[in-house]
Formats: C-alpha cells, sequence, structure tokens
C-alpha cells in the first residue's frame, strides 16, 4: 500500500519543464549600453541597509538598559521562540487549549518515558504538540515589552523598511498623508513610514490591545525625538480597533498581527475592516513560516474574493440607488494586488503537493544588544502582500507583469539557474547561459537577487523535457 501511495506521489509530481525565450522591456538594452549595473535594473527591489536609525537604537539601548535584569536575557530568548513556535488557530480550537494557550499532551501511562524521550521521533512529537496556538502580547507587562522590543525591533523595521521599499519601487509618486497601524505593538511602522514619507504624513493613528505597549512606543518616540517632536504631535493611540470606516487612510498596515487572533473569523473581520478603511495600499505582513504564509494566504483569497464579487455582481446597495452611487461604490472597494505577486490568480504555491512549499523573502539585520555574546548580523523571513484599492490614487501598471523572483538565484560557471513566479500565475524555472542567451538577458538574470523583478518577458518555447522534483531543490 505504501508503494502505491509512492508511486501516486511520483506522478503527481511529475512536472513539465519548457526552454523559455526572453524579451527585454524596451530602452532597457540601450541603458545597459550606456553603462548602468546590470544590478540596479527597474526590478531591483532589495534593501542594502536595513539597520535601526540611530535615534530609534539610541533610544532601545537607553530603554534594555533601564529594563535589564539578571532574567532579561531569557526573557528575550523565551520570546524568540514563542514567536518561532506559533502556528495558525482555526475556529474552535482556541477553546480546546489549556490557560497557557498549549495543547495538552496524549501519552500512555504504560509507556517507558525514559526509552522514549530518547527517542527523536517522539521528542519531535512533543514539540509539535507543545506549540502555541497564537502569540498573545496582549497580557505583556512593562518588562515583558521591554524584552519583545529587544528580541523583535531590529527584524520587525528591516522587514517593514523592505516592504515599503517595495511600494516606493513600484509606485514612486505615491505619497501617503496619513498610516494606519493595526498592532502597533512598540511603533516600529511609525519609523519606517517616516523614513520614506516623512514629508507627506500628517497623521499615525495606531491600535492595539496592549497599553503597555503603547506606552512603550511612546516612549521610544520620546527619547530618540526629545529635540524633535514632529512625529510624536502627529500620531494617536487607541486600543480597539475602530468599527466604523470613517475615515479613511492612505496607507493601512497590520505587521505580525493576524496570528494573534483566536480564529479564522476574527481575522477575517479584521482584513475586511481594515479594507474598508484603506484608500490607498493595504500592506499585511507575517512571519515567513508555514502559518505566516498560512494567514496571509487566508487574508489574500478573502480579499480577491470580494474584488471578484464587486466586478461579477456591480449591484447597488439599495434598490433605488442611481448610477453614480453604483460606481462610487465599485471605485471604493474594488483594488488588485501591488506585490509582491505579479498577478491576481491564486498562488500557486498553495496549489503545489509539497508540504514545505510556501513564499516567503528574507532580510539581515544588526541586532540589538542586551547582553548576549557576539550579537552576529542575523536573517529574518518574512511574506507579504500589498494590496491598492483604486478610485482615489492614480496607480501606474508598467512593472506590474514583470515576474518574481521567489528564491536566490543559483549562479553556476557559465549559466544561472532563477525560478519565477510569471504573470500568468505558474511557477516557473528559467535557465540561462552565458553561450546562448542573450548577453543583457544572461547577465541581467545572473546580478538578480531573490525578491527582484526581471524586467523582460518570458516566453516558452515549443519543446520540453520532463522531468520529476524528486531533483528539484525549489523546496530547499
Amino acid at each position: 500500500m505504501n508503494s502505491l501511495f509512492k508511486s501516486f506521489d511520483n506522478i503527481w509530481r511529475l512536472s513539465i519543464r519548457y526552454k523559455h525565450d526572453f524579451t527585454l522591456k524596451e530602452n532597457l538594452a540601450e541603458i545597459f549600453e550606456n553603462g548602468t549595473k546590470y544590478r540596479n535594473q527597474p526590478g531591483t527591489r532589495r534593501l542594502f541597509a536595513g539597520n535601526l536609525p540611530f535615534k530609534l537604537q539610541f533610544a532601545a539601548t537607553s530603554v534594555i538598559n533601564k529594563y535589564r535584569n539578571k532574567n532579561f536575557r531569557r526573557n528575550v530568548h523565551e520570546i524568540e521562540n514563542d514567536f518561532l513556535r506559533i502556528f495558525v488557530a482555526r475556529e474552535n480550537e482556541s477553546s480546546a487549549n489549556d490557560s497557557n494557550n498549549t495543547k495538552k499532551i496524549k501519552v500512555d501511562e504504560s509507556f517507558n518515558y525514559e526509552t522514549a524521550v530518547k527517542d527523536r521521533e517522539f521528542k519531535r512529537e512533543m514539540q509539535q504538540q507543545q506549540r502555541t496556538l497564537y502569540f498573545q502580547k496582549e497580557f505583556y507587562n512593562n518588562h515583558e515589552c521591554a524584552s519583545y522590543m529587544a528580541a523583535r525591533l531590529p527584524a520587525n523595521y528591516a522587514v517593514l523598511s523592505r516592504v515599503m521599499n517595495e511600494i516606493r519601487n513600484e509606485e514612486p509618486d505615491f505619497h501617503p498623508s496619513s498610516v494606519f497601524d493595526f498592532g502597533s505593538g512598540i511603533g516600529t511602522t511609525i519609523w519606517a513610514a517616516d523614513h520614506y514619507w516623512n514629508d507627506s504624513i500628517r497623521e499615525y493613528f495606531c491600535v492595539d490591545m496592549n497599553e503597555n505597549m503603547n506606552q512603550l512606543s511612546r516612549e521610544l518616540l520620546h527619547r530618540g525625538t526629545s529635540n524633535d517632536d514632529h512625529i510624536s504631535n502627529r500620531i494617536f493611540y487607541r486600543q480597539f480597533l475602530p468599527a466604523k470606516h470613517i475615515p479613511s487612510y492612505d496607507l493601512v498596515v497590520s505587521a505580525f498581527s493576524l496570528l494573534e487572533m483566536e480564529d479564522t473569523r476574527s481575522r477575517l473581520y479584521v482584513i475586511e475592516n481594515l479594507w474598508q478603511k484603506t484608500s490607498g495600499c493595504l500592506v499585511l505582513i507575517e512571519h515567513g513560516s508555514k502559518a505566516g504564509y498560512t494567514a496571509l494566504m487566508e487574508a489574500r483569497n478573502f480579499l480577491l474574493q470580494i474584488n471578484r464579487q464587486i466586478r461579477m455582481e456591480p449591484e447597488p446597495l439599495r434598490p433605488q440607488s442611481d448610477e453614480t452611487e453604483i460606481v462610487d461604490r465599485l471605485s471604493s472597494t474594488s483594488g488588485s494586488i501591488m506585490a509582491p505577486c505579479p498577478h491576481d490568480f491564486v498562488c500557486p504555491r498553495q496549489s503545489t503537493l509539497h508540504k514545505k512549499s510556501y513564499c516567503n523573502f528574507g532580510v539581515y539585520y544588526q541586532p540589538l544588544d542586551y547582553g548576549q555574546p557576539n550579537p552576529r548580523i542575523k536573517s529574518e523571513k518574512f511574506t507579504f502582500l500589498i494590496m491598492k484599492k483604486h478610485g482615489h490614487f492614480q496607480w501606474k501598471e508598467e512593472q506590474k507583469n514583470w515576474a518574481k523572483i521567489i528564491e536566490p538565484v543559483a549562479a553556476r560557471a557559465g549559466h544561472a539557474i532563477c525560478r519565477i513566479c510569471d504573470n500568468d500565475g505558474m511557477l516557473k524555472q528559467i535557465i540561462v547561459s552565458k553561450s546562448k542567451s542573450d548577453r543583457h538577458v544572461y547577465k541581467c538574470i545572473k546580478s538578480a537577487r531573490w525578491g527582484d523583478k526581471i524586467p523582460m518577458d518570458v516566453h516558452e518555447c515549443s519543446t520540453a523535457t520532463k522531468t520529476t522534483d524528486d531533483d528539484d531543490s525549489m523546496d530547499e
């Protein structure tokens, strides 16, 4: 029976790998001939410096020195581990938990514990069942909030900077005047948004259930901007999400907040509320794990379903509504994906059978010094979604259809292997060689990085070779 299932698995994993032709976008060949470096091509999305601003780093160090005690380092490590162990809670799952929000381990009393603990599979089973259903930080006290800041501030800032850099590259003319931050925590979104749109933003509206987190956010702003109150005078805090959708905000952000909710219904309620509050861009960010990807795809599918229903069923809210109201309703609610997807179809990695196949990206950051030995540079994986709403801003569509690089490019001697998500909603593996490919195409792809877009059209040749994914490292 196992061999039968294995044979079916091999059949499903059979894929067709096509040869491809490439056509550079207009004027790119001329730009490269004039001396533009290939790593600076228009599709570049990498962020070279995601380190904390000096003022924020100084303020964070002051907070660490204020709250640090003999248990501070241990508390930071515990929060880091809790953050990595979370997974998506479904409906009715939270009611099955004990007071510590963990699953109870069921074991046979006659089992030989001394032998079982040494067994690797039993250890893995215990670790799997001890995962937290959802990450709860709304009950943190002042010391725990400071520990959370030491653990997550640099990583969160690097991720937010990377995502906002994506918005600036996709829509350079987008200058938000108001920001709504759901699950604002220690105010990382404020610092990242101020770095990119300091001249245009006039208001920050921050929502977080934990008043201690809000207080720490104020303290970081006060310590980091003691002689410059241009930020703090424009920030408003609230503990609960407003039920009304008026006023709307140009930039609405929810970073690392979806996994804090108890079930699917709670997440979809919040997502719909945030989308109604959006007049420009809605940004959703989660940890680059399977749990984060699952929660983000839940939100992505929900938002796309809403927009498809609006386009397919353009009915007014009231029977007596006129045509103008219908148009206003459509323009105020319809939208499309800005990034990272070059399409509005179902994510192809959602339909992939391999359990480790999920879409994420990476950034590097310098952690804060809270007493740990050798605070070296770390990496953080994340997954994100940027939805743009139509009707208020004039969006560009020049780079909408450019394919996205979804894994690190494998640069070899004389050729390069690149995995992309194309505008037709398909995952593709393209191979360019120094001898057979166009010179600009080869150098452009070989110098590209994970998360970049490639400024060219990808066409499939008529010939194809069948291969299995056993040799494929796409999900490694």
